[in-house]
C-alpha cells in the first residue's frame, strides 16, 4: 500500500505540472522525471507521519494549500533524524529475522563507499526524505491544493 500524493491547480483536480522535470523518488517513480507534481510514498512511513504530523498523518496535508502546509512540514522535517539506521554494508533483518541485504550502488558507480539502504524500512531518514519532497513542491507552487490517497 502507498499514498498517491498530489499538488493540484487551485480550484480543480488537475494536477500542476512544471515547466521542467523532476526526478524526485518515491515509492514509484519516472525514468527521465516527470513534470507532475506527484509523489507515491509508501504506507510503512504511517506510524512516523503520525508520530510527526498528528493523529492524521500525511493526510492532514490534504485540502489545503502549499503555503498552509510548508511550516507543518518544516517543524515535521526539523524533528525528524536524516541519519539512515543502517552502516555501510550492514544487513538488514526483517520482522521474522530474515536477512536483506541490498546491492551496494558501487557495482555502478554510484558511490565509492558500499551501503545499504532500504526505502521501505520505517525510519525517521526514509519518512523525512518524502516530506522534503513535498515541501519541495509546496514552496514551488504555495498556491497549489494537496490531495491524495
Amino acid at each position: 500500500m502507498s499514498y498517491d500524493i498530489y499538488l493540484n491547480e487551485p480550484g480543480t483536480e488537475t494536477h500542476i505540472q512544471l515547466d521542467a522535470a523532476h526526478h524526485m523518488r518515491g515509492g514509484t517513480y519516472c525514468l527521465g522525471g516527470t513534470r507532475t507534481c506527484h509523489l507515491n510514498v509508501t504506507y510503512n512511513y504511517a506510524d512516523l507521519f503520525r508520530q510527526f504530523l498528528g493523529p492524521e498523518g500525511i493526510r492532514c496535508l490534504y485540502g489545503k494549500t502549499g503555503a498552509e502546509t510548508t511550516p507543518v512540514l518544516k517543524r515535521a522535517i526539523g524533528e525528524m533524524s536524516a541519519v539512515h539506521p543502517f552502516k555501510p554494508g550492514e544487513a538488514i533483518k526483517d520482522e521474522n529475522g530474515s536477512v536483506r541485504m541490498y546491492p551496494a550502488l558501487t557495482s555502478i558507480g554510484i558511490l565509492e563507499t558500499p551501503v545499504t539502504y532500504d526505502y521501505w524500512y520505517p525510519s525517521e531518514a526514509n519518512a523525512r526524505a518524502a516530506l522534503c519532497a513535498l515541501l519541495a513542491f509546496a514552496q514551488l507552487r504555495p498556491d497549489g491544493v494537496w490531495s491524495g490517497d
